[in-house]
């Protein structure tokens, strides 16, 4: 028992390492649609569409048309430490760095900053079901005026590493399976442990 928690330690370093525990855990991850009838923009007009993608390196990006009807995209990235980190194009609020931090597991708040001066404090929340995203804001735009917008982003469909018919076993076997690289040896490791302990190893990831 004690050597299958040590090797299962290990599976699960190397597949966070990849990221594919990440994007099956982290409820942020994913494509989300902006829900406009849920949304409220002060002061208006509302953008009249977009399309955010969270990867699972903390990676985002945002896309869509704004209130004039022009192309719009930007990004940024959301880490846990606190520290700063550069924005990608301009937004709503005109910041050109955001720092962030968990503060649960479904609850990130962040702080742009324009110029080393706060512009605006935000908090991302999912809804117990994971099937809603809402993006609380609060500061001022480059214009220099305040602005408090509560943007709902509804969860598209989410691409897993699976076929949507197999069982999840079968998820984390080929994740096991197909991690090359640094994660060659633990490959081979669990390609010669006996199916029963194969299964054994699943279960207890499965768990986690």
């Amino acid at each position: 028992m004690k050597r299958h928690f040590v090797f299962a330690s290990t599976v699960i370093l190397a597949l966070a390492a990849s990221g594919l525990l990440m994007a099956q855990s982290d409820p942020f991850v994913g494509t989300w649609k902006l829900n406009l009838a849920k949304s409220q923009y002060d002061p208006a007009p509302p953008p009249k569409s977009q399309t955010r993608t969270w990867e699972s390196s903390g990676k985002v990006s945002v896309e869509g048309v704004d209130a004039a009807g022009n192309p719009m995209k930007y990004g940024y990235t959301i880490k846990s430490d606190g520290k700063d980190y550069p924005k990608t194009r301009a937004s709503l609020n005109g910041a050109d760095t955001i720092a962030t931090k968990r503060i649960a597991p479904k609850t990130v708040e962040a702080t742009f900053e324009r110029n080393s001066k706060q512009v605006e404090t935000t908090r991302f929340a999912i809804s117990k079901d994971g099937k809603l995203l809402t993006i609380t804001a609060k500061g001022t735009n480059p214009s220099g005026q305040c602005s408090n917008n509560v943007i709902a982003w509804d969860t598209q469909e989410k691409k897993p590493l699976r076929n949507q018919t197999q069982p999840l076993a079968l998820t984390l076997r080929d994740a096991i399976l197909r991690h090359l690289g640094e994660g060659s040896e633990v490959t081979e490791q669990f390609r010669k442990l006996k199916h029963n302990d194969q299964e054994a190893l699943i279960d207890f990831l499965r768990s986690l």
